[in-house]
């Protein structure tokens, strides 16, 4: 449990400091002292928000499920009846699984707000939405040398992460909110040697199909998959504000150059 929590601090103040670099890097009209317009400021403090939300959520989950899990391991008596019923598995796996939805939807909330501040940057028409699949629509055409405000080396990477992992997760949130609820697997049983319970639990199959290329191999469990959502959420914010700040922050020149 701490070295998750020691990796998410570390994500997120590595998303901190790229924000920071952009609000204050970003050429300045002589009346303010940030580039940022008051829209993009909000934002700003919003995919923050999210970050923090998003690592509360994570630590809940993992810590539960970790506490959970010690307690069949521990308790042999307890692992012997969780045949029985009421079994108290299923009861934790609803609840491991309300937390999982809090993190996709706090993971896709961040994204859109980080596609938000983008927009702001980019000079994005107020009027557009300004969700991270529209951002990847404008970058889309932006790589097929249409009009678009997205600078190309923005595009290429919103393309690259939304190819990779982003779209799917959007989908299957799509998917949790509007259409039909996925709960993952759990299981439960005793080891032999040394005579102990064991109780798993996993992610959805469709989940791990969506957003595989940043998940473990094979069956994912819930810890882990909640880890990896949020460690790739954060690393993606942080890379889109970095390429932010390529494409719009002045750089002083090279001493010998």
């Amino acid at each position: 449990m701490k070295n998750v929590i020691t990796r998410l601090n570390s994500d997120i103040e590595a998303l901190q400091a790229s924000l920071m670099s952009l609000t204050i890097d970003l050429p300045k009209p002589c009346d303010r002292l940030t580039g940022l317009s008051d829209a993009g400021l909000a934002a700003r403090d919003a995919v923050l928000y999210r970050a923090a939300a998003l690592a509360w959520h994570t630590e809940v989950l993992v810590s539960g499920c970790g506490d959970f899990c010690n307690a069949v391991e521990s308790d042999l008596a307890l692992a012997l009846s969780l045949g029985d019923a009421p079994n108290p598995v299923w009861d934790a796996q609803r609840t491991f699984s309300f937390l999982l939805d809090d993190v996709v939807f706090n993971a896709m909330s961040l994204l859109d707000y980080a596609s938000a501040l983008a927009a702001e940057v980019c000079g994005v028409d107020v009027t557009r939405r300004r969700t991270w699949k529209r951002i990847a629509e404008m970058s889309r055409s932006a790589v097929d040398g249409k009009e678009s405000p997205i600078p190309r080396q923005v595009a290429e990477l919103v393309l690259a992460k939304d190819s990779a992992w982003v779209s799917g997760l959007d989908k299957f949130r799509g998917i949790v909110i509007h259409r039909e609820v996925r709960i993952g697997s759990a299981g439960y049983g005793i080891d032999l040697e040394p005579m102990k319970g064991i109780a798993t639990f996993y992610l959805a199959p469709e989940l791990v199909t969506s957003i595989a290329a940043v998940l473990p191999g094979g069956d994912v469990e819930i810890r882990d998959g909640a880890v990896a959502i949020v460690r790739a959420t954060m690393q993606t914010a942080t890379e889109l504000v970095e390429a932010l700040g390529a494409a719009y922050c002045p750089r002083p020149p090279q001493e010998g150059i």
